[in-house]
């Protein structure tokens, strides 16, 4: 007799799977999805539920590979396919998840909120974006909780209306520029500054255009103020979705690092009318050594000027130049957590 072990043939072995359970009209019901798809699709980010389901199928018990009975998903659910069935169970039903799974979906999308913050806004000081770990170390410090089953825009949208409170921040404001004729100008300005925005530049006699800075929340009331003043003549044209300030940290290092570049000296010019005198040698003039990452002025010491290329400070804007991000102030980096500084420098090693 063959002691060979028969085994069953035409068995499907799920892997990877993740479980929606959903008790409904005194049943269990249950879907086999894939992992990290459920919150796609609750998200709106995945829209083909082939691709978040392993099976259209519904089961009473997924573990055993027990199906339910169309009775019973029909009446409860009051439908007609498995289809929908399966719909249901997966937008409103418990998403079963391990520990781990959990931990790393809730670290993302805390990084999510505090990059979307960071994006969203600036310092209103300075009128510069904050780096996102700055962001990120605030929310530690507030002990700001995110909810999994919400989305991470949602979230930010929330949490900007509370970060007010512990730090300088406000959203950045929309660079957009207006034109009308000149009849309709004097209705669009007196409208724009009632609800607070700020004209930068007009110009133009007979055809108005303004460069303005407004919220982002008010651009519908600015479309319909303009289309209102110009009888339909005018328009609205979006320069920049997010303006803030860029170039050298402060007014001085900017002036400075053109005069440079120009090959201008800052000295005033010796007045006409003086006797002629001898002339002041050129090394007298006030050299600056900015550095043109950082800015900073290291005129009075070669040696801190040396240094400063090897500091962690100056490392730091490189990445942040390398990732296309704000370049952070001296004062800014040393208010920074130390573990924050070694994880930004290490993430582009």
């Amino acid at each position: 007799m063959s002691g060979r072990i028969s085994q069953p043939v035409g068995k499907i072995v799920l892997t990877n799977v993740a479980v929606v359970r959903m008790k409904k009209g005194g049943k269990r019901f249950e879907i086999a999805c894939y992992k990290n798809k459920v919150f796609n699709w609750r998200n709106g980010v995945e829209e083909d539920i082939d691709e978040v389901l392993q099976i259209s199928k519904v089961y009473e018990n997924v573990s055993k590979g027990k199906f339910a009975k169309k009775s019973d998903w029909a009446k409860a659910f009051g439908v007609q396919t498995e289809e929908q069935a399966c719909r249901a169970i997966l937008d409103h039903g418990e998403l079963q998840v391990s520990e781990g799974e959990r931990k790393a979906h809730v670290e993302n999308m805390y990084r999510d909120i505090a990059t979307i913050v960071a994006d969203k806004c600036v310092n209103p000081n300075s009128n510069r974006p904050y780096p996102y770990t700055v962001i990120e170390r605030v929310m530690k410090e507030i002990h700001y909780a995110v909810v999994p089953n919400r989305s991470a825009k949602q979230q930010a949208l929330e949490l900007i209306k509370k970060l007010p409170e512990h730090i300088p921040l406000a959203r950045a404001k929309m660079k957009i520029q207006v034109t009308s004729p000149t009849a309709g100008a004097e209705g669009i300005k007196a409208g724009l500054l009632k609800e607070g925005a700020e004209i930068v530049e007009q110009s133009g006699s007979e055809t108005v255009r303004l460069v303005v800075l407004i919220t982002p929340g008010s651009y519908r009331i600015v479309d319909s103020l303009v289309q209102e003043h110009s009888a339909g003549q005018g328009s609205l044209e979006v320069i920049e979705l997010k303006s803030h300030q860029v170039g050298e940290h402060t007014i001085d290092d900017e002036i400075s690092q053109k005069t440079e570049r120009l090959g201008l000296s800052s000295a005033a010019p010796a007045s006409a009318s003086s006797a002629p005198a001898t002339p002041a040698p050129v090394s007298e003039a006030k050299k600056t050594r900015p550095c043109s990452t950082c800015g900073g002025d290291f005129s009075a010491d070669m040696a801190k000027y040396r240094e400063h290329f090897r500091s962690e400070w100056h490392r730091y804007n490189l990445k942040c130049k390398a990732k296309k991000q704000a370049i952070v102030s001296e004062e800014d980096f040393d208010a920074l957590d130390g573990e924050d500084v070694d994880a930004f420098l290490a993430s582009m090693n």
